[in-house]
């Protein structure tokens, strides 16, 4: 736990410094918010993650670490237990890394795999979870309301909205809305869930 601890930590560094540090750039388009909401009502954004932010990234980078480290069988069985919530997040997180250049974890072992397997993480990511994606689309959603999984990139942090306090309003509005208009109940437990702070924490 120790060594996990250590590795999370040193990867938390890493995406503040690569990513929200330029967030909080002055004048950086990155940092508005839904609908022109600007970072905690128009205080200037921080370089780092928020105490909220942080277990939203915390969560992810784990689940994302487990996915890296499983054989593709294992993987693929485990990535379609995930909800819509967490395959965005996922898929958000590594265009974050993809775009800026830098791994995930930063993790030995999951570094070397990731080196001997040109392309692991991007795999995963737009190949793997974006057709879970697409799947759970196709499934739930109306063809009138038909949500992508890919966001403009003019949106948040080109198109990545998952992490940010600013957006996360923005994220489940949209997905929980392209279920309105269904003739059944709207399945909201198969692409949405709650999960304070404190839970993701502990």
């Amino acid at each position: 736990m120790t060594r996990n601890f250590v590795v999370m930590e040193k990867s938390i560094d890493q995406f503040n410094e690569k990513v929200v540090a330029e967030m909080a750039r002055p004048g950086s388009v990155y940092n508005r918010g839904y609908g022109g909401k600007e970072f905690r009502e128009g205080s200037p954004r921080f370089p780092h993650l928020t105490e909220s932010e942080r277990p939203r990234f915390i969560r992810a980078a784990y689940q994302m670490w487990s996915l890296i480290l499983l054989d593709s069988t294992l993987r693929e069985l485990r990535i379609s237990t995930l909800k819509f919530k967490d395959i965005q997040t996922l898929i958000d997180l590594v265009e974050l890394c993809r775009f800026r250049g830098f791994s995930l974890i930063l993790d030995k072992q999951t570094m070397e795999l990731e080196a001997q397997t040109l392309g692991l993480l991007v795999d995963i990511a737009f190949i793997s979870l974006k057709s879970a994606a697409e799947l759970i689309i196709a499934k739930f959603y109306t063809e009138e309301r038909r949500y992508c999984p890919t966001l403009p990139y003019e949106i948040a942090y080109r198109g990545c909205v998952s992490i940010w306090d600013n957006w996360t309003d923005y994220k489940k509005d949209v997905i929980l809305q392209g279920l309105n208009g269904r003739k059944q109940d709207r399945p909201v437990s198969e692409v949405w869930y709650e999960t304070s702070d404190e839970e993701l924490m502990g």
